[in-house]
């Protein structure tokens, strides 16, 4: 699902403010919005979130070996807490089945409670639509960045940095590509047994 919304997230760079400035973007509207309500899990995703919207530019000023570094920090950096983001994810997305599920199983609750179900689920998957968006830009700066450094200032430091993308570019393929749909993991009603009269039969304990 992160896919089919992250069509929304199009314009969701954080590079777009006034004067060079971070714009808020979307996952601030979404907390501002939903914070009086938000469930733990919901604000650990959106708590591990934050790290993707900040841009990361090249390192300058400092030698070959440095640079060659510095980029292979980065990208270990991204892995480690795009791993720490896909477990939010997958717990929030849990959450938000049970929440979905009962929400149209539950006969006495009322439209708005079930639209707001919805709303918050929505939510919650352009949080998930926003971090696709930018590690998927950050991986294809980081593998431009290490291209650029290979040809002006070949190192073998670049072997370090180019293991580093072959494990994070994966990595985000799967959190990104991966459905939100699931099976239920609500209880089902069971349907009445029935006699061979048709009648249902009363069970005695």
């Amino acid at each position: 699902m992160a896919l089919a919304v992250a069509a929304t997230c199009a314009g969701c760079d954080a590079r777009n403010g006034d004067f060079g400035r971070h714009k808020p973007g979307l996952m601030a509207t979404i907390t501002s919005e939903f914070s009086p309500s938000l469930t733990s899990v919901e604000q650990e995703l959106r708590n591990r979130a934050v790290h993707f919207r900040i841009v990361d530019s090249m390192t300058r000023g400092a030698g070959a070996e440095a640079r060659f570094n510095a980029l292979s920090d980065r990208i270990r950096n991204d892995h480690v807490l795009l791993l720490a983001f896909g477990q939010s994810m997958r717990d929030v997305r849990d959450k938000d089945r049970i929440r979905l599920t009962a929400a149209g199983a539950f006969s006495e609750i009322n439209e708005k409670t079930k639209r707001e179900s919805r709303e918050r689920a929505s939510a919650n998957e352009l949080v998930i639509a926003e971090v696709c968006l930018a590690s998927n830009t950050r991986a294809r700066d980081y593998r431009r960045e290490l291209e650029t450094l290979v040809i002006s200032v070949p190192e073998r430091e670049a072997l370090n940095v180019e293991r580093g993308l072959t494990l994070l570019e994966p990595l985000i393929s799967q959190h990104c590509e991966a459905g939100a749909s699931q099976p239920s993991i609500l209880p089902q009603r069971q349907p009445a047994s029935l006699d061979d009269s048709g009648k249902p039969l009363i069970i005695k304990r």
